[in-house]
This record gives C-alpha cells, sequence and structure tokens, in this order.
C-alpha cells in the first residue's frame, strides 16, 4: 500500500499516460485480498490504479459475475467467480491507493 499514485497499471502493468482509471473494490473483494493476498489497511476506500483497457476488464469480470449470481447457474457463476478472482490474484498490490489519495 502506498500514498502516492502509481503511474503504472497494477493489472497489465504497462505504464499510464495521463490520468489513471480507477476501479472501485466491492467490500467482497476488498475482503477476498485482505484474506487471501494480505492487503493492507486504508483510511478510507482502496481504489485500483488501473488504465482504462484494464478498468473496462475489471468492469465487465465484476459485471459477469453479478449476472451469472442472479440469473445464472451455480456452476456458472463459480466458473464467474474463479476468473475475477484469478484477475485479483495478479495485480499489484502497490498500485491500490487511498481513494482519498488522489
Amino acid at each position: 500500500m502506498t500514498d502516492d499514485v502509481p503511474d503504472t497499471c497494477a493489472s497489465c502493468g504497462k505504464q499510464i499516460r495521463g490520468r489513471p482509471s480507477e476501479w472501485n473494490l466491492d467490500p467482497e473483494w476488498r475482503m477476498y485480498l485482505e484474506d487471501e493476498r494480505d492487503l493492507g489497511w486504508f483510511a478510507n476506500a482502496p481504489v485500483v490504479i488501473c488504465c482504462p483497457g484494464c478498468k473496462d476488464d475489471l468492469d465487465r469480470l465484476e459485471n459477469s459475475l453479478s449476472e451469472q449470481r442472479a440469473y445464472g447457474s451455480d456452476a456458472d457463476a463459480e466458473a464467474a467467480e474463479a476468473k475475477l478472482h484469478a484477475e485479483l490474484d495478479d495485480l499489484d498490490l502497490d498500485c491500490i491507493v487511498d481513494q482519498f489519495a488522489l
């Protein structure tokens, strides 16, 4: 965890030119990262700093999981959750900052 806004994407690791995108961590994903990856404490809300393309990908994964939980089978929901967990497992935790550090 850092208070400085990183200039690299937490997902793809590429340098971000211009203003970075922010992916707000849902409390469920925050707890997952705390439990599975030892994500540090944040005074406010942690946000993932990423490039616009990766933010769109994270949004799609999160929306897909929501849709599968609401309308899909248990197996489809588990598959969508596994995809999102895999992405969370690959995030660079140094690129997660407190919401009000931005």
